[in-house]
């Protein structure tokens, strides 16, 4: 779905999920983070991830990812990532560092630029967790698979 749709046919769900008054309101709140949101058809994951509802989120992208076969490759990379954002924002490091790395697994089989800057994203949302030996692996495998280690700001 592209964005354009998406800000029409979500918006009631936008609404409602962002506990807004109005459209217009719930409109210019997504608008806030909108680069996220074309990433994944499984929008409704986004918007739980936006208005901090962390538990929901985990369940949509779990519930989308159920959904897509092996051969959606692409897609599921997208899906594993807002799974792993969802999960770092429930403070649930080791199944987040799980997701991504997985997500790292098959963006070696199919990578674009738009996987590779939410998948920064989501790396830098694990910053305040640097030292935690899951995040310290996620790291390594970023690294093992010429994937630089997004979150790593020490000189090679």
């Amino acid at each position: 779905m592209g964005l354009i749709a998406w800000n029409f046919a979500a918006l009631r769900l936008c609404r409602l999920v962002l506990d807004e008054e109005t459209d217009q309101a719930a409109l210019a709140r997504r608008r806030e983070t909108v680069v996220e949101a074309e990433a994944m058809d499984g929008s409704a994951c986004f918007i739980y991830n936006a208005a901090g509802r962390a538990g929901d989120a985990v369940n949509s992208a779990a519930a989308h990812l159920a959904t897509l076969g092996p051969a959606f490759t692409r897609e599921r990379t997208f899906g594993l990532i807002h799974q792993g954002i969802a999960l770092t924002h429930a403070k649930d490091i080791p199944e987040a560092t799980a997701k991504l790395s997985e997500a790292v697994t098959l963006m070696r089989t199919h990578s674009s630029a738009r996987l590779g800057h939410l998948l920064t994203q989501a790396r830098k949302r694990l910053d305040p967790w640097a030292g935690n030996s899951y995040v310290r692996s996620l790291d390594e495998w970023l690294q093992a698979v010429a994937l630089p280690a997004i979150g790593d700001s020490t000189p090679n």
